[in-house]
């Protein structure tokens, strides 16, 4: 559940007065009108770890975020066209790395120190932005699996979920690691929207280094793995509470990964892996598959609030919930493993 208050999670609008001098707004201004917006988001923690992990210490790490934003209809004429991409600049040391040592990072901006392309894709609209596609290098977390309100929170854990962070090939298509995929969304009907995604099953490749090492820069562009597909339907509805409608959502999904995976309890003859008699070479599974489920409802708003929608910049009490499962023993909770 979250509260927000008036500024809580919206956009500061007069930041860019006193952030940069006059003729710079201006000049970013008209490029923007004229389709080609570049941004700049820094993000920086200050966080320690005091009892508990494997030991205790302090730290200090950032993100510089350098994008730009170009509207290909204003640009060059092309109707319903965009082209997005963006960089990070990592410094630092994360906590959960080097101190706590668990599953879901306690910042969701943790990450080797390094200088990585991150997105980098071409998105055509049609038929008044009803049906949109997006191809090239992107991730997943930002529309599936995902709730507005979550936005509010800093723990990795209310970012792309640990289920699929720990039990997808070097963490699947996330922060930090973006890969080449194609995603659709369908506007069905005014409170009904599909997405479905096929991403390359495997962002930095079979290795025993640290996925974003195998993947360094960003720049690994691998298309050639099992692919991974993902799809959900997201509904949108209003609940009448204290005598005023008030915006809510339910997003069932599935995934399925079409890569062959280590068995975590069987060996290649049917024994236990636990077994001291078997060979202890466990079994190859054909693939991995699960389904999840998000829900996000606003509970109170201010009398003065007109706008009725779940975002996380409006003032006003949301709960929101995410529950998943897959396929039993074959994941890392597991220690889930996958080759080549």
């Amino acid at each position: 559940m979250a509260s927000t208050g008036a500024l809580a999670g919206a956009k500061d609008e007069s930041a860019a007065a006193w952030l940069a001098p006059k003729w710079f707004n201006e000049w970013h201004d008209g490029l923007a009108n004229k389709g080609l917006n570049f941004g700049a988001t820094y993000i920086a923690d200050n966080i320690a770890n005091v009892s508990g992990g494997v030991k205790r210490g302090a730290i200090h790490f950032g993100r510089l975020d350098l994008s730009v934003d170009a509207d290909l209809d204003k640009l060059v004429g092309w109707t319903g066209g965009r082209f997005y991409a963006n960089a990070f600049v990592i410094y630092g040391q994360g906590l959960s790395r080097n101190y706590v040592m668990n599953l879901a990072t306690i910042s969701e901006i943790e990450a080797l120190p390094d200088q990585r392309l991150y997105n980098a894709y071409f998105e055509q609209s049609f038929f008044g932005d009803r049906l949109n596609i997006r191809a090239g290098q992107q991730a997943a977390d930002v529309e599936f699996f995902d709730s507005q309100t979550d936005d509010l929170f800093i723990n990795g854990t209310f970012g792309w979920p640990a289920i699929k962070a720990s039990n997808l090939p070097a963490g699947g298509p996330a922060p930090p690691i973006a890969v080449p995929g194609i995603r659709i969304k369908a506007a069905l009907t005014e409170n009904i929207t599909a997405f479905g995604a096929v991403f390359n099953g495997d962002p930095s490749g079979p290795g025993e280094a640290d996925p974003q090492l195998r993947d360094h820069h960003g720049l690994a562009f691998r298309v050639n793995d099992p692919p991974w597909v993902i799809g959900q339907v997201r509904f949108n509805y209003d609940i009448d509470i204290g005598g005023r409608p008030l915006a809510g959502n339910f997003t069932p999904g599935a995934w399925k990964h079409y890569g062959s995976f280590d068995s975590q309890r069987f060996t290649a003859e049917g024994l236990s892996i636990a077994d001291p008699g078997g060979s202890g070479v466990p079994a190859r599974l054909r693939g991995n598959y699960g389904i999840f489920a998000v829900i996000e409802q606003v509970l109170y708003r201010p009398p003065e609030v007109k706008d009725n929608s779940t975002s996380a910049s409006i003032p006003g009490v949301t709960a929101f919930g995410r529950i998943a499962s897959l396929r039993r023993g074959n994941g890392r909770h597991a220690d889930f493993k996958h080759r080549a």
